[in-house]
This record gives structure tokens, sequence and C-alpha cells, in this order.
């Protein structure tokens, strides 16, 4: 019943698929930038036609849909980051992932630097020397898929060392929550999952830890529930007094050590 009501919602309702204008409305209201990291589905041939740029013929997250343009548009102007959404195929192919990041670059007409791939799948040393070779500066991949908490058991941002590399110039994001996992599995129950969240933000304060929370935009567009949860984690950071911060600023709140 609860996804039978969110595609009713989305068929008959006034409902902006993508979802890029409801983040950038709470980010301007919260006066913080936020992080979109974009899918740049690769052209397959002929362009599309101007009835297959419609969203119901065209829902999905091609990069010449006219909607996903104009939000492209609307993200830049708003000054917000732009990260690459890397397909899950393209993790540990080199000749994919650097296609991909240049063409968002060239819609975007923005140099990409940070990554989350696609379902979190990621190879490790494999990734990072592919992402040190395309200039790709921090990686946002790094949690669980089936549940949320902290997959390296560090709360803080760090650098990972590769063997005979020494250590890496890519800085890992540890990610605590994703929205899919309680929208796959409880998906009703925010106001418990809100609580929980809520637990653990108080008790990253008290380290001064850290805490990356992934909302993918299609989510808080269909399901009210989940546009309230991600208010409430952005007011509830606010009323800790902690900060909200895009990938390049953590970047430079952690360099690198020079004597790894």
């Amino acid at each position: 019943m609860f996804y039978l009501k969110a595609a009713f919602r989305f068929l008959f309702g006034q409902v902006n698929y993508y979802g890029f204008d409801d983040i950038l409305k709470i980010a301007k209201q919260n006066d913080f930038r936020p992080v979109f990291f974009l899918f740049a589905k690769l052209p397959q041939g002929n362009k599309l036609g101007p009835l297959q740029r419609l969203r119901f013929l065209n829902p999905n997250y091609s990069l010449e849909n006219h909607d996903l343009s104009r939000a492209m548009k609307a993200i830049t102007e708003a000054n917000a980051e732009i990260g690459l959404h890397g397909s899950y195929m393209s993790a540990d192919d080199p000749d994919l992932l650097t296609a991909e990041k240049e063409y968002l670059e060239h819609k975007t007409g923005h140099a990409c630097q940070s990554i989350r791939q696609h379902y979190l799948n990621i190879y490790g040393r494999i990734s990072h020397e592919i992402y040190s070779r395309i200039g790709i500066q921090v990686e946002s991949t790094c949690g669980f898929i089936s549940e949320n908490g902290y997959l390296c058991s560090t709360t803080r941002p760090f650098y990972a060392v590769l063997p005979g590399h020494g250590q890496n110039q890519v800085i890992v994001l540890p990610m605590v929550f994703m929205d899919a996992v309680p929208l796959y599995f409880r998906p009703e129950n925010t106001a418990e999952v809100f609580a929980q969240l809520r637990k653990t933000l108080h008790w990253l304060k008290q380290f001064n830890g850290f805490a990356a929370f992934n909302f993918h935009q299609r989510v808080i567009s269909c399901f009210p529930e989940y546009k309230k949860l991600y208010e409430d984690i952005v007011s509830e950071i606010r009323d800790m007094g902690g900060k909200i911060a895009t990938t390049t600023e953590i970047e430079k709140l952690y360099p690198p050590c020079t004597d790894v």
C-alpha cells in the first residue's frame, strides 16, 4: 500500500520526479550547500526525440532528459556541489568511469572531484587507483547496503592505505545513513528511523564525529515521509550546532598525512 500510494502520487499528483527543487529549497532555507551525485548515463546513439524527453516515456536518469537538464541548471545556479554517481560497472572499469566523468563535466560545465558508486559497489584498491588517475579526490561509497552504520568502524573521514603504494590521496567519507535501507525494509516507520538517527547525532557530537547522509532525490519527491525525514535531520544538526559541509569542504578539514 505504501508504494501504491507513491505510484498514485507520481502519476496523478504534482510530483517533481527528480526532486532537486525540493532539496535546493531546503538547503536555501537552512543556509547550506547540498551535494548532488549525478549519474552520467552515456548517450546510446541517437539523441532523444521530443516525446521521449517527457518523464512518463523517459523517467530514467538520462542527462539528455529535458527535466534533468533544467534541474542541472538550477543546481549550478544555486552553487551546489556536483559529484559523479558512478554506474555499477564503472567501479573497476577505468575507461567507463573516465567517460562518465568527462560526460558529466561536459554537460554541467564543472569539474567533478567527488564520487559515489551505484549500489555502493566499490573494489577497494582497484577503484581507488582509478580515482587517483582520473582526478577524483573524495569518495563517499563507504557504507552498508542493507543496514545503516559505519562500515569501517570510524566516524572520521580517512585516507586509505594501499598495499605497496602507501597512503592514497583519495579521502573516504564514511556514510552512516542511506534512505534506501529503511525504504526497502520498513518504509512506513520513518519516526523510528529519525529517533535512531537523533541518538547517533548526539553520540557523534560528544566525539566531534562525522556523518554522511545519502538521500535519493526521487525518494524525497515521491515519499513525503522521507522529505520530512530529510528536513528533520537538517534541523537536528542545526539545533545541535553542527556544520553541514560539501565533500570538498570536508576534504580541506582533513588534509592527508605526509609521513605514511
